[in-house]
């Protein structure tokens, strides 16, 4: 239950509502068995006096939320969850300032929960890590707290003596010497129960659509299994009890968009399978993108049935996860290949009907061929989701795949600043947007020797906050929007002042370029041109209305105006030569006058 409670501020300060009774049927009912709710102390305990007392009012909601669980017969796991890095990660050795804080915190809520039934379970730290030691010593001090942590519980008493308490390996990371040490550290205890815990968001790239990841391969199979095998020598094959105590992909911490939906639902599959194949228990991490707190229902119904199975039953899954139909082109016959996991397929239907072997479609083996007879009916005047095939099987999940109508999409001239990075508007909105490579145009020359001769060669500079490659990480460095693409401030501060070439890949196959230049904190599309603002066309005189001929009359007056402003500064130069003139002749018949006189 994320961003409930580990905010350190309110429970309603990352957008979930306040947990309910409501709520927790609601996620009885979908299937859980465990709820695990993350708390951040910091923030609802007094840190400027050595008893560090935990506020009331906040213990009073806890205590709420936590027998609305117990009442549910739910296992509910509570722990501290962003104190790790925000105070926990500063305790450089035993007894200083946040060891005796970490304690002391521990024994008022061991000392607070003691009467409580054992279906709640206590995890000492998250991610704990020492920000100031190298890894031997953060191992060494890790197993220090961890034995203080099972010590103040047990000694607290009640139901305490037998609770399940868990501790985590270093940063909860998966790693061969940080679960051996955790293995270790948990033997010496001799405590029956306590146990270990992990977390697993699969490997980096994927998780986060980086580098240009964004397909469940073989090799992120082959990463996953590595993974729970392990997890699974190191501690129950040691007889010590494990739980991944939060799983997912990091990409969902932000939107659904960056990742693709048929690829997670593989990784999900084989993860939560393997997993129980391993004897993993599995708690899920849920920040509301998952469980919709407020509509008390999954956001995803395909994802949510992955994760309620648990990997009992394998679902079968496809290399095509939509299909695309050009716009006002001819259809052909689109094939698609299954990977059944040990499943068979029985029927394939879509919105309105149960689809006809051999006429609107025929497999040959896991190869499956949607005529282009039946393709032809959808209607492709317009970029739109036009259909849904569901192919049903003997068991494991349907199989869904949307079908959309898309064009080539076309980009549209931007321009931006580091601080607000470039939004930039594109056609088609049905195309969905999977990567994104960044490149300068100017090329870097490296002298290389190549049979003992020094060579001169090119080669290619890539652009962005990922150095070691040209696809960047979406989310961070971009991301669609409907029918726009936006370039964020991250990646715009991370570009030198040159041009950089990019390339935006589609889901559907199409792929778009765009040039920008950088120029300090300005950066713009490379043919960019501000905008024309021009007159709007005068209506014609026959169908000139009052509204129409007022507006020409004050312009004439204006027009008459300004010509009258003109007219009376000729009138001055006309004066001033006049005057002159007239001068002339006074002088001259003066002059002439007085030389009658003489």
């Amino acid at each position: 239950m994320g961003h409930s409670f580990d905010t350190g501020d309110s429970e309603i300060a990352m957008n979930n509502p306040l947990v309910t009774e409501e709520q927790i049927t609601a996620i009885k009912n979908a299937g859980f068995k465990c709820i695990r709710i993350p708390i951040t102390w910091e923030g609802h305990f007094d840190a400027y006096h050595k008893s560090y007392k935990i506020n009331k009012a906040f213990l009073k909601r806890l205590d709420d939320v936590i027998s609305m669980c117990l009442k549910q017969d739910l296992y509910v796991c509570i722990n501290m969850q962003n104190d790790s890095w925000r105070w926990f990660c500063r305790m450089k050795k035993k007894n200083d300032t946040y060891y005796k804080m970490f304690t002391k915190l521990w024994t008022q809520i061991a000392k607070h929960y003691k009467g409580y039934s054992n279906h709640l379970v206590f995890e000492a730290i998250d991610k704990p890590y020492f920000e100031k030691l190298g890894t031997k010593a953060q191992q060494q001090l890790l197993n220090e707290v961890n034995k203080a942590f099972v010590k103040i519980v047990r000694k607290s008493g009640g139901k305490n003596k037998n609770r399940l308490l868990g501790v985590a390996t270093l940063n909860s990371s998966v790693t061969k010497t940080g679960c051996k040490a955790i293995s270790s550290n948990i033997k010496a205890m001799k405590d029956k129960r306590v146990f270990a815990t992990v977390h697993y968001y699969g490997p980096w790239k994927f998780s986060v659509n980086a580098a240009g990841a964004t397909t469940f391969t073989a090799t992120v199979e082959k990463q996953v299994k590595n993974t729970v095998d392990m997890v699974y020598s190191n501690f129950y094959k040691e007889k010590i009890p494990v739980v991944c105590t939060e799983y997912g992909l990091l990409g969902y911490d932000s939107s659904y968009n960056g990742l693709i939906h048929g690829e997670v639902l593989k990784y999900i599959d084989y993860l939560t399978y393997y997993a129980r194949k391993k004897k993993l228990p599995m708690i899920v991490w849920d920040n509301g993108n998952i469980f919709n707190r407020k509509e008390l229902k999954f956001n995803d119904v395909e994802l949510g049935a992955l994760i309620i199975n648990n990997g009992k039953v394998r679902s079968a899954s496809a290399d095509a996860n939509a299909i695309y139909l050009r716009k006002k082109e001819n259809c052909n016959d689109y094939s698609f290949s299954l990977k059944l996991n040990g499943n068979q397929l029985q029927m394939i239907a879509d919105e309105t009907k149960t689809l006809i072997e051999n006429k609107d479609y025929e497999c040959k083996g896991n190869q499956v061929i949607l005529k282009s007879s039946y393709l032809k009916k959808m209607n492709r005047k317009k970029c739109a989701k036009v259909n849904t095939i569901v192919l049903s099987f003997d068991q494991g999940q349907a199989l869904q795949i949307p079908i959309y109508v898309t064009e080539q999409p076309v980009l549209a001239s931007s321009k931006g600043t580091e601080e607000n990075g470039i939004t930039i508007p594109m056609t088609c909105s049905t195309e969905k947007l999977i990567k994104m490579s960044a490149v300068y145009e100017k090329k870097k020359t490296v002298i290389k020797k190549v049979k003992k001769k020094k060579v001169k060669t090119q080669v290619t500079r890539y652009a962005g906050p990922l150095t070691y490659t040209p696809y960047q990480e979406y989310g961070y460095s971009f991301y669609q929007n409907k029918d726009k693409i936006v370039l964020t401030s991250d990646f715009l501060t991370s570009l030198k002042d040159e041009k950089i070439h990019l390339v935006f890949y589609f889901e559907s196959g199409n792929v778009a370029t765009y040039d920008i230049i950088k120029e300090k904190e300005k950066v713009q599309e490379v043919n960019y041109v501000e905008p024309v603002v021009t007159k709007k066309p005068q209506p014609s005189s026959k169908a000139k209305s009052s509204e129409a001929m007022s507006k020409e009359v004050r312009k004439n007056k204006s027009e008459i105006k300004h010509n009258m402003i003109l007219s009376k500064g000729e009138l001055v130069v006309i004066l001033s030569i006049g005057f002159l003139l007239l001068m002339g002749v006074l002088y001259y018949l003066y002059h002439e006058k007085n030389q009658t006189k003489e």
